[in-house]
């Protein structure tokens, strides 16, 4: 299921979403790449090998269990658009942010189709100081569903100031 709150709509209709499709499957295609399951104990987490390191069995630190599995997967599996893809404006953030969720779905429901999960998109904008241009943020990410755990996300997206899409998978 697809939603998105009345901010991220509100741009996402004034925005020519298919010319930002391959853009979007780079950007993908470059975190998928390094995806892949890990362990704490016996927790299993997704990652992109961001975390890889600090979580090993080794360090005495992360041997006992971890409360918040959701948490610690939406740290490891959060990216930023414009730290691959430059000079975005507005509308083509929206646009490859939207393509960013959905082809993240695609490739999560193909590749582990067992598993449930949560995939997010939230925009931000910030005005420059020097050149008071507006900068756009963009965080996609996901986390795995758990019966034991919270979404990440509240399920009324209005709530929140920043554009957001979301994307769940059962």
């Amino acid at each position: 299921m697809i939603a998105m709150n009345q901010n991220f709509l509100y741009f996402f209709l004034k925005t020519d979403i298919y010319k930002h499709k391959q853009q979007a499957q780079m950007f993908i295609k470059s975190y998928t790449s390094k995806l892949n399951k890990s362990f704490i104990g016996d927790q299993e987490y997704f990652n992109t090998n961001l975390y890889t390191n600090l979580f090993s069995n080794e360090d005495d630190f992360f041997q006992t269990e971890i409360d918040d599995l959701t948490q610690l997967e939406c740290q490891c599996n959060n990216w930023h658009i414009e730290d691959s893809i430059k000079n975005l404006s507005v509308k083509n953030i929206m646009g490859i942010t939207y393509w960013s969720v959905l082809i993240l779905g695609k490739y999560l429901a193909k590749k582990f189709s067992h598993e449930s999960f949560f995939i997010f998109g939230d925009i931000q904008c910030h005005i420059t100081k020097r050149n008071k241009r507006l900068l756009p943020i963009s965080t996609i990410g996901f986390h795995k569903l758990r019966d034991d755990e919270e979404p990440w996300l509240e399920e009324n997206l209005d709530l929140y100031n920043n554009a957001i899409l979301t994307y769940t998978l059962r």
